[in-house]
This record gives C-alpha cells, sequence and structure tokens, in this order.
C-alpha cells in the first residue's frame, strides 16, 4: 500500500478530527496516564489541532488539523522505508513528501 493508498483510504478530515478526539478521549477514561498512547491537543496552536499516538515501541503519528486540512506524519520502525536503516543521513523516502502542499 503505498502513502496515496492510503491517504483515500481516510475518512474525509471532519471525520477523522472526530475519530482521534474519540479515540483519545476513550483512552483518557478507560486507561491510566501511564498507559495512554493518543492524544488529542485542541489548543495546539492559534489555528491548528493536533492528535497523536505512540506505542512506545517507536511507532507513531500525528495528525495536523489547521484551516487548510490535515497533515499526518507517521513513523514505523521496523519499516522498510525508515531513514534508520541507512547508514547514510536520516531522509524521507524519495517522493514521500514531493507534493506536500506548502500551507
Amino acid at each position: 500500500m503505498s502513502v496515496h493508498d492510503a491517504a483515500r483510504a481516510l475518512p474525509a478530515v471532519p471525520a477523522l478530527r472526530a475519530l482521534c478526539r474519540s479515540i483519545a478521549m476513550a483512552e483518557a477514561v478507560l486507561t491510566t496516564d501511564a498507559d495512554r498512547r493518543h492524544g488529542f491537543n485542541s489548543r495546539w496552536s492559534d489555528t491548528e489541532e493536533l492528535a497523536s499516538m505512540s506505542n512506545g515501541s517507536g511507532d507513531e503519528y500525528a495528525i495536523v488539523f489547521s484551516p487548510a486540512g490535515a497533515y499526518i506524519r507517521g513513523f514505523d520502525h521496523e519499516s522498510p522505508l525508515t531513514p534508520y536503516h541507512h547508514e547514510d543521513v536520516p531522509a524521507p523516502w524519495p517522493g514521500v513528501v514531493d507534493s506536500v502542499p506548502e500551507p
């Protein structure tokens, strides 16, 4: 699955935002702080909100919700695309961020 395939499989931005808030809230109610993996910061900046997940093993994502839309950054430490499998300077896999709009 390519990043483009994954993006097409996601719900629309408003539904994704609501889903992320719901997951973070459910986890906050059902778990202790030490066990929490998902978060949602509605005041991340004056105009943006942040949904995040970190599993404690090196896998994580962050989704920034802004007036321009949403930007998702994910990291899978076992993926062959991770820059940390290479001995040279870590860099994104070719083509991954080439079409990210400036906003």
